[in-house]
């Protein structure tokens, strides 16, 4: 009985052990912007200008512009995903013409649901949107990429307006 208790403890903690390395192998490998800090970052607040976003976050790892539809990102919900796994990219919704014509799930079935609806539709199904990027240039700052190109990684990125005006902020987990 001791012999198989014993031969049971051995398997128990080499599993344990073989889970705790695979968890440390697939955390995520982010390598940030310079004087990046989480706290700067959560301080930034839609309509801040771009140039308070660099005098307190410093300067992006990356930037892109792009023509984009207008669009309106919800807050993410708190689910046991969420808590086991981190942040994931927000739900998201663009619109032409008034009506949903695509949208950027994150696992919640309901942002499907409002595809070919309208504005008005969208927010009864899904809430107000967390921030709204209205149609033309998008520029987004990258303040975090993966370590290796393979790599998981933690994103925060904020994305403005033409004008240089924040328009709203992400922070997600990258899963690769």
């Amino acid at each position: 009985m001791n012999h198989t208790l014993g031969k049971l403890a051995v398997v128990a903690t080499g599993a344990m052990a073989l889970i705790a390395f695979i968890a440390w192998m697939m955390r995520p490998q982010t390598r940030y912007a310079r004087n990046f800090s989480e706290a700067s970052f959560t301080a930034i607040k839609r309509g801040d200008l771009e140039a308070e976003v660099l005098q307190h976050v410093g300067a992006p790892l990356s930037s892109f512009e792009e023509e984009t539809l207008e669009e309106w990102c919800f807050s993410e919900q708190e689910t046991w995903q969420r808590r086991l796994f981190g942040p994931s990219e927000a739900p998201c919704v663009q619109f032409k013409d008034g009506v949903v014509v695509s949208t950027r799930p994150n696992g919640d079935g309901r942002i499907e649901q409002v595809r070919g609806k309208s504005g008005a539709e969208a927010e009864q199904v899904l809430g107000k949107p967390n921030y709204i990027v209205p149609a033309g240039t998008k520029r987004t700052l990258r303040y975090s990429e993966p370590r290796h190109p393979t790599s998981s990684f933690d994103a925060f990125v904020v994305i403005l307006d033409s004008g240089g005006v924040v328009q709203g902020t992400q922070h997600y987990v990258y899963w690769d």
